[in-house]
């Protein structure tokens, strides 16, 4: 299947939504066939992320990495997961360094294209909400833009914005990586939303559309993506 019929291929992040949301999902058609990509789960195990409301991290991030996975997998993607339940990655007794390397270690390993690492955020201020996409510094925004614009316009979160930033797992990897904050569990009213189950699909609704607007449109990988 072709782009032929797609009037929109040059402009912006938001139009790049609205061309690939019209195409994608008539027939058999696999726009993410053949990539691999890993999605890591932020914190786990002993490293819970931030808590609040009897809310954890690492929970919100598990629960809506494994809703991502199946939307990848029934679009053609190989999915890797640097965790499947509450654990960390290195031994116990490790440091968190040894955690994050980890991570990085499994797409390394994997030959995988992109890495994308899900997180909920936290801040001393309650009131502060919305997403925001980090990648590294040094490199290209295209994949935390991509996935970040698809999320404010499919769930309407304030959006914060795309930035560099020097996270272990992103300044470590050499594949296209970004990391996702997809809201703040510090505000009480977003907490809520992080742990319902119809956000959370919409969550990763919205992080796939954004990494198939990425392989459409910036990857290397595109001239394959389109012509298969």
């Amino acid at each position: 299947m072709h782009f032929d019929t797609c009037s929109q291929q040059n402009d912006d992040f938001g139009n790049y939504f609205h061309c690939y949301n019209c195409c994608i999902y008539g027939g058999e058609f696999k726009p993410l066939w053949p990539t691999t990509i890993v999605l890591d789960p932020g914190h786990g195990g002993i490293y819970p992320g931030a808590v609040h409301y009897n809310i954890r991290e690492a929970d919100v991030n598990l629960a809506v990495a494994h809703k991502l996975r199946e939307k990848l997998i029934m679009l053609g993607a190989q999915v890797i997961m640097t965790r499947t339940g509450d654990n960390n990655l290195a031994p116990l007794g490790s440091s968190l360094t040894a955690d994050l390397q980890a991570r990085v270690d499994v797409a390394r390993k994997s030959s995988a294209d992109i890495f994308v690492s899900l997180h909920a955020d936290s801040n001393s201020d309650i009131h502060m909400t919305g997403a925001a996409g980090y990648y590294p510094t040094g490199g290209s925004s295209n994949l935390a833009r991509a996935i970040q614009t698809a999320i404010v316009i499919q769930t309407e979160a304030k959006d914060n914005g795309v930035h560099s930033a020097n996270f272990y797992v992103l300044l470590h990897n050499k594949i296209p990586s970004a990391l996702i904050e997809m809201g703040f569990l510090s505000n009480r009213s977003e907490a809520s939303r992080l742990i319902d189950d119809t956000y959370q699909n919409l969550l990763a609704d919205s992080i796939c559309k954004g990494i198939i607007s990425y392989f459409l449109f910036f990857a290397t990988t595109t001239e394959s993506i389109c012509d298969s």
